[in-house]
């Protein structure tokens, strides 16, 4: 068995817990740790997430972010994390600051369907006024274009992370309100945003929200179910 499936297997005891505990509070006292972190526990919260991947305590806070309850992780992590568990590589096939496009290649040299996030993509998404996307361009498509690859061709590689700013950024209503039903949220947001990177599109979204009464955990579940098939689709190939 792989350090990394004994680290998720086996949960931290409680004096390991008191002992994290004690380390995130102390870590949080420093002041360097990302603003959005403000006590000991949402520091621990990010060492246990980043534990789940074997990673450090400090390589955590490099890495992860906590929104919402989910996961967002850096660019460099996602490639790191999909070499690692040997399922293959990232290549870059095109990176400016107009559109990024990449494949997944994996181990036996196959190539997936290029995969492509575009400056066209964020002004639809409403993003392109934010502070990020205004000065760096092009390292925000190269995230967002390798979230939406590791999705759809690597779903098992990060349990469901996002990309930094994904979570954050999405918002159901920003360019398709009348996709919004009464009381969405956050989750809805997320569903949406996978759903489109799974190249659904207006009618077969709103088709989904309605058959599942806008439950986001079930709509999640469905999505997994069919991030899972896409990829083995492309490996067959």
């Amino acid at each position: 068995m792989s350090r990394k499936n004994e680290i998720v297997r086996n949960p931290p005891s409680r004096d390991q817990l008191n002992i994290m505990l004690d380390l995130a509070k102390r870590l949080v006292g420093t002041g360097f740790l990302p603003r959005s972190i403000r006590n000991g526990h949402q520091a621990l919260a990010v060492i246990l997430a980043g534990r789940d991947f074997g990673l450090s305590a400090m390589q955590s806070f490099r890495a992860l972010n906590i929104v919402e309850g989910k996961i967002e992780c850096s660019a460099d992590f996602m490639h790191a994390r999909v070499r690692e568990l040997g399922l293959g590589h990232i290549e870059s096939v095109r990176s400016d600051s107009q559109i990024c496009v990449l494949v997944a290649v994996y181990p036996d040299g196959r190539k997936s369907s290029e995969v492509s996030f575009s400056l066209e993509d964020a002004k639809r998404a409403g993003l392109i006024g934010k502070h990020n996307w205004r000065h760096y361009p092009q390292d925000m498509l190269f995230a967002r274009a390798t979230s939406r690859l590791v999705r759809r061709c690597f779903p098992d590689a990060l349990f469901g992370c996002y990309a930094e700013g994904e979570i954050t950024d999405a918002v159901w209503s920003e360019h398709q309100p009348e996709l919004a039903p009464p009381g969405s949220n956050g989750r809805l947001a997320r569903c949406e945003a996978t759903a489109r990177e799974l190249g659904l599109g207006d009618d077969e979204i709103k088709s989904l929200v309605e058959q599942h009464k806008g439950d986001a955990k079930a709509l999640e579940e469905v999505l997994a179910g069919l991030a899972r098939r896409r990829a083995e689709t492309e490996r067959s190939r």
